[in-house]
């Protein structure tokens, strides 16, 4: 999709800020951010990629509802689908929600995740020109707002009429429920349809894709570990603490 690709390539922080300076000029009521480990991904929810078992959306959501008490102490009432889609994309269940944040360091983080040499991918979302677009209000409202709540009922496998495929896409502010969603500045898009964000044929009016260079990855991992954005801080569990603290290095070489 070269159209929606800015000339700006980013090799360091200052071509970070670059990026963010630019977006913000663009969609300037507010920009959403994602980072993707390879250029060449799209923009679709992981419940309409390919997967290699064949449980049904609603199957998954429900499982997940099923066995999650168990394992987290503060779950949803049971009637709060909103936030049990969103409590199951956070702990990585597929679902139609696409995760985006506000913080553009927060998605270079996920971006420059692996250790591959391949070429990266920073995504700046305009959500409130995305929502004029497919909505046709240039608003953007909560999960549980009954314009967003169409699509998640129909996501648990309830019948909700024709409107829950009124939109194809929209986006949603987060409900923070969990403390990650806090430090990662989630906010998402949810998506009725298997068609990538990228590839409507819109996408140029709402969508600007930035190229983090593979050979620029590490030292922007180092810059930002340096900034405090690293597992430990954006998943504050305990198994992101031990491998952080394993990993402290007490050496005084470079």
């Amino acid at each position: 999709m070269n159209n929606l690709r800015s000339s700006i390539t980013i090799s360091s922080l200052a071509e970070l800020l670059k990026a963010a300076t630019e977006a913000r000029q663009r969609f300037p009521l507010t920009t959403w951010w994602r980072g993707l480990p390879q250029v060449t991904h799209d923009l679709v929810p992981g419940v309409f990629r390919p997967r290699p078992q064949g449980l049904s959306e609603p199957d998954l959501l429900v499982l997940f509802q099923a066995f999650a008490p168990t394992r987290y102490k503060k779950c949803p009432a049971p009637t709060d689908l909103d936030r049990w889609l969103q409590l199951a994309q956070h702990y990585r269940l597929p679902t139609r929600l696409l995760d985006w944040t506000e913080s553009v360091l927060v998605a270079a983080y996920f971006a420059t995740l692996n250790h591959e040499s391949n070429d990266a991918a920073l995504w700046s979302l305009g959500p409130f020109n995305l929502n004029q677009r497919t909505i046709g209000q240039g608003v953007i409202p909560a999960p549980s707002h009954p314009s967003s709540l169409r699509m998640i009922k129909s996501a648990f496998g309830q019948s909700v009429g024709d409107a829950a495929g009124a939109e194809t896409c929209m986006a949603v502010l987060g409900t923070e429920i969990d403390l990650r969603m806090l430090l990662q500045h989630g906010r998402y898009t949810l998506h009725n349809t298997p068609t990538p964000l990228n590839a409507e044929a819109w996408a140029s009016e709402v969508l600007i894709q930035y190229v983090i260079l593979g050979s620029a990855k590490e030292e922007l991992r180092g810059e930002l570990n340096a900034l405090g954005y690293r597992r430990a801080t954006l998943f504050p569990d305990l198994d992101s603490l031990a491998e952080f603290v394993k990993n402290i290095s007490l050496s005084s070489e470079s």
